[in-house]
Order: structure tokens, then sequence, then C-alpha cells
């Protein structure tokens, strides 16, 4: 759809960042309960606007760099299995696509609302939920859907279960094949998943 005219918000976009972003955190807490302003400021204002820029920021890092292919360290069939059954998302697991950096990341995913589930996101990026789990631990797939209800996000392309299954199968790191080779050459699973419960 094409616009003759930018959209309110496009028209208005830096007055209203300094509005949401700085003016309204400094003075509904003064307002509010008395806090006193330059306090607020700088708690609800700068402080917020920081770890929330460094939230958005560790989606590109820390699901980029951190983790190794958990179904290969962790390897008996029984864990392994167990982990891709209640599907843990473990900072590191790569169950979509094992052979791409991107990872699925816990930490990431609570401080980003949602945008975690980068392994998932990069080997199916046409999914708009980023994340099989629809709403779970999703907040921003929660407000897309919000939109789509009132009109305001339309087209929002999902994968079906049965490819997910099928690419989980092919090159996850929980796949078929990685589950075989796991029986025959990893270590003894660490103590703090021994009691998970088994077949």
């Amino acid at each position: 759809m094409c616009h003759t005219k930018p959209l309110l918000c496009c028209r208005f976009y830096v007055p209203l960042v300094i509005m949401s972003c700085f003016v309204l955190p400094t003075f509904l807490p003064a307002l509010l309960w008395g806090e006193s302003a330059w306090t607020s400021f700088f708690v609800a204002g700068c402080l917020r606007y920081c770890l929330l820029l460094n939230c958005t920021w560790f989606v590109n890092s820390a699901a980029h760099m951190w983790g190794e292919s958990y179904g290969r360290l962790y390897a008996s069939r029984t864990v392994a299995k167990q982990m891709y059954i209640t599907r843990l998302c473990i900072v590191g697991m790569r169950p979509y696509d094992k052979n791409i950096n991107p990872a699925e990341n816990l930490l990431v995913t609570i401080g980003a609302i949602g945008e975690g589930f980068h392994n998932y996101h990069h080997t199916f990026p046409q999914d708009y939920a980023t994340s099989e789990f629809g709403s779970l631990l999703n907040p921003t797939t929660v407000f897309i859907n919000a939109m789509a209800k009132i009109g305001w996000a339309y087209d929002l392309k999902t994968m079906s279960k049965e490819a997910i299954e099928a690419r989980k199968r092919r090159t996850g790191c929980l796949g078929e094949a990685d589950l075989h080779e796991n029986e025959k050459t990893t270590p003894v699973p660490s103590k703090k998943f021994s009691a998970m419960k088994t077949d």
C-alpha cells in the first residue's frame, strides 16, 4: 500500500520519541508518587533507555555467538530426546539448523521481549512470530496479533508444524542423525540434567 502523505507517526516521529522515551518517564513518577524529577529522568528515562538498547543489541550479539550444539554435549539419547520433546530454550541450543551461528537464547528472549528465538528466526525468516511457540515468552507476537485483530497488521505468514518438524529432523542439533550419533559417542550428561525424567 502506498501513502501519498506520510503517516502521522512518521511526521511526528522525533517529538513522539522524545515524549515517550524521556518526558513521560521523567514527569509521571514525579507527579504520581513524588519522585524527584532528576531521579526520574536518570533512572526511568536514561538508564531504562540504555538497558533497552543493550537488550536490543544483544539479539545480534549474544544470540549469534553463545552456545554449542547441546545435542552433542549431553549425549545420552534419553536426555537429548527429553530436551527435544520439552523444547527447553537453553542458551546456545540450535534446534532448527545446527549449521548456522544464531542460537536460541532465553536471556535475550526475556530481555528483548521475544527476539531470542534466533535460530528459528534465521531458519524461517518469513515467519512473523519468530518462534514456533507463538505467544509463549513472546510479547512482540502478542502485540502483532493484537494489531492484526484491529486490521493494522495483515498478510502475516507462519510456518506449518510439518515444515518445522521436518527441518528439525533434517538440520537441527537434536535431529535423528544427532540422536543416533549421540548414542555412540557422547559423554555422560552433567548432573544438572540427571534429574530429568526418562522414558
